[in-house]
């Protein structure tokens, strides 16, 4: 090579980066505010193209096109020229929210996956649905300058989702519902969720049950079975959508089963029902084996009518467990004539509870009957004569620690006749709603006709009933053995609430006494309170208090006797790790609105 050649090539290569280093650091310089929309879809704006599919964009080496765009995702090709590119440190494509595209402020994706020499298929994932998103190609030199290109918009998809009912699945406890969803396609689930959200609480259907779709069937339309339901209850749903911890709900919708019992109420054979109000009548019938059965339509412990009824039903069962009974799966049947109640058991006789209700022709109800299905219980004789207790709980069907919940009783606001299942129980129906004391709420009348709603106590006196001052009304709601058996007293024929004393007595004093745990569940008291040859078992079952909060690892048994002017003695039981505490006489958590056992005394 001559030498007046080498000079004129070398002279050529710098002007030819002077000239490339004055192009980047213009290009630099014009980062600020990207072009306007103007109208043709290249721009900011989408030209009517609603996701902006199929807009095209050049950039120094980058020639690129947004192929499709779903609810997170936008899909890229394109072209490099490949001996330009090598002039750059990195090529990609930079997005956000903001038209502003510059170094600092967007998201950058660096063109990796070249094919075919010198095409490439870039996707950006996890973008926020429903939005405007602003891209452009960019590139950067060795020198560490940045060039972004001419800002174009992309809206990511609005995907929408429907649900409603299956009329034809309904049953007394399922239903399906039919969700339909656009918008979404399976690369979507990696970044959003979508599911449905129920509660039988309109209020709390966020805080609700949860099922998220996992997988999208390619026809859009998905079932989404619901079981375990409870009879003739309202319930809440609606779909949702959620992302980035962002959930969005749908439009809330509404659906009941309908009742199972309307078609329970047959016409039954009363003149081949067992009469069990016979001798006595009560507001607990106890049934301990399938059968035909009637009651007298009185309030309890009386022949006083409950009024003109039109009709009756069941108003919930359990079988005292964690396991919701089928509707109809207790009590088969029931029936109204000629002033009696008639029931029939299921074929297969199973323990537990229900309510029966009388009605007025309005569907009011005028009184109710708690129907206990167990063997029948036995009578225990503590010392000191004190006198004879039922060997179970009310509403317990066993009287021996089992390691499962038989030995739990039902819970009894004080001068109540009707039960309330524990709060871990599976009925069929919701568990009991609560409202607050007050002049139209803290009545015998609202209690007798709402006999499945927890009346909380009022704040002058923490009783359920209103009295408007803070000293106890109506105070014989439960009598002592001394007076006659009250009408509300939710004992069966025979038995009764027990006096205040009678712990005092089998015991011997009165007061708190601390003694050994004797085993996970409750407290053997026969060492206390019997002979000691058999067992007298108190099950550690909980409590409410007086604002409905359920306590554990305490017990509390009502008395008939009150103590002082708002407060009710009773038998109290604090379990601990190693050993118990026990009231034979005492106040604690006995307010007359708390949710506590009862353990009937031989009348």
């Amino acid at each position: 090579m001559k030498p007046d050649m080498k000079v004129s090539i070398c002279v050529k290569s710098i002007f030819q980066s002077l000239i490339f280093s004055i192009i980047l650091v213009f290009a630099a310089c014009s980062e600020g505010p990207l072009d306007s929309d103007d109208g043709s879809g290249n721009g900011s704006g989408d030209g009517g193209n609603s996701t902006g599919v199929g807009v095209e964009s050049v950039h120094g080496p980058v020639t690129m096109k947004l192929e499709s765009v779903t609810a997170t995702t936008a899909l890229f090709s394109g072209s490099l020229d490949m001996e330009t590119a090598m002039l750059y440190t990195e090529l990609g494509i930079i997005y956000s929210t903001d038209s502003a595209l510059s170094k600092d402020s967007g998201t950058r994706l660096r063109i990796t996956s070249i094919i075919n020499e010198n095409k490439f298929m870039e996707l950006i994932s996890g973008l926020p649905h429903s939005t405007e998103i602003y891209y452009a190609p960019y590139y950067c030199s060795a020198s560490g300058l940045f060039v972004a290109g001419e800002a174009k918009k992309l809206k990511t998809v609005t995907p929408e989702i429907s649900i409603a009912v299956d009329e034809t699945s309904v049953t007394g406890r399922s239903v399906n519902l039919l969700m339909g969803v656009s918008g979404i396609t399976p690369a979507d689930l990696q970044s959003v969720s979508i599911g449905l959200m129920y509660s039988d609480d309109k209020n709390t259907v966020q805080e609700g049950e949860v099922i998220e779709i996992q997988e999208l069937a390619q026809s859009g339309e998905i079932v989404i079975p619901l079981d375990d339901l409870l009879a003739s209850t309202p319930y809440y749903y609606c779909s949702y959508i959620e992302q980035n911890g962002k959930r969005l709900l749908g439009d809330i919708k509404e659906f009941r089963l309908p009742d199972p019992y309307i078609a329970a109420q047959k016409d039954l054979d009363m003149s081949a029902a067992v009469n069990l109000s016979t001798t006595k009548t009560a507001n607990c019938y106890i049934v301990s084996q399938a059968g035909l059965y009637k009651f007298r339509t009185v309030k309890g412990n009386s022949s006083t009518s409950v009024g003109n009824i039109a009709s009756c039903s069941i108003l919930w069962e359990t079988l005292g467990t964690y396991d919701a009974p089928k509707p109809l799966e207790l009590i088969s049947a029931v029936c109204y004539r000629d002033n009696f109640i008639a029931f029939k058991t299921a074929d297969t006789f199973k323990e537990g509870n229900a309510l029966i209700a009388a009605k007025d022709a309005s569907g009011n109800i005028l009184w109710s009957w708690h129907i206990w299905l167990t063997d029948q219980p036995k009578g225990q004789v503590y010392k000191n004569n004190a006198g004879t207790m039922m060997d179970r709980d009310l509403g317990a069907t066993s009287c021996t620690y089992l390691n499962d919940t038989s030995d739990d009783g039902l819970y009894y606001q004080w001068g109540r006749k009707d039960p309330f299942y524990m709060w871990s129980y599976k009925s069929t129906i919701a568990s009991s709603p609560y409202v607050s004391s007050d002049s139209t709420y803290g009545t015998i009348e609202y209690a007798t006709a709402n006999p499945t709603t927890f009346i909380t106590g009022n704040s002058l006196n923490a009783d359920w009933y209103y009295t408007d001052t803070d000293k106890m009304g109506y105070t014989t709601r439960w009598t002592t053995s001394d007076q006659d058996k009250s009408i509300y007293d939710p004992c069966p024929a025979g038995w009764r609430v027990p006096d205040s004393d009678f712990w005092e007595i089998a015991y011997g004093y009165s007061g708190k006494t601390e003694i050994s745990f004797s085993k996970t569940g409750g407290e053997d008291m026969s060492y206390y309170f019997g002979s000691g040859d058999s067992s007298i078992w108190y099950p550690e079952s909980g409590v409410y208090n007086t604002d409905g909060d359920f306590l554990s690892d305490v017990g509390c048994w009502w008395s008939a006797g009150l103590y002082y002017e708002n407060w009710v003695w009773g038998l109290n039981i604090v379990f601990h790790s190693f050993k118990s505490d026990f009231f034979t006489k005492g106040y604690m958590l006995s307010s007359p609105s708390s949710g506590c056992f009862v353990r009937c005394q031989k009348e």
